[in-house]
């Protein structure tokens, strides 16, 4: 599986599907998830005020409404909105999202930053945590992740994990 850091908005980004971190009561987080809620037109935020229920790490896959995307796998990588993600929450999350995308035979995922906004020190363990999660995945049906950041810092990290990880 392919896997790609991409300095784009998550927004403009064509895929089958794109992750979603949420809230466990499917609340939208800051940052792309919001993005996604703002861009995804009215059958996207009736979808989300309908009021998706995640377990914390699990998945939940929707429609993409207006989005370049087909689908969302809304994860929860919080219990909290006002919380930043722990590493093993977002290692659950990133685990759920790719089995979501494998059983429904999707061939290409986007991954926002999923919660580390602000902070290098957590942000580069994040970021390898989510690329030491995807590397460890063996799938059928998808053949290409793009890890999607608008921040350079963002994108720095991922692809410093992506060569400390490689094969």
């Amino acid at each position: 599986m392919e896997i790609v850091a991409i300095h784009q908005e998550i927004t403009a980004i064509e895929v089958d599907a794109i992750v979603r971190p949420a809230a466990v009561n499917g609340a939208t987080l800051l940052g792309p998830s919001s993005q996604l809620l703002a861009n995804g037109g009215p059958a996207l935020v009736a979808v989300l005020h309908s009021g998706l229920a995640l377990s914390l790490g699990g998945a939940v896959l929707t429609a993409g409404g207006a989005l370049r995307c087909r689908y969302l796998i809304h994860v929860a990588t919080v219990s909290d909105s006002n919380q930043q993600p722990s590493l093993d929450a977002l290692k659950k999350a990133t685990l759920a999202a790719l089995k979501c995308a494998e059983d429904s035979r999707f061939r290409s995922l986007a991954f926002p930053n999923m919660g580390f906004h602000h902070d290098s020190g957590p942000r580069a363990r994040a970021a390898r945590a989510i690329v030491m999660i995807l590397k460890g995945f063996d799938p059928v049906f998808l053949n290409r992740v793009l890890l999607v950041d608008p921040d350079v810092e963002m994108i720095k990290h991922y692809e410093a994990a992506i060569d400390a990880l490689s094969d």
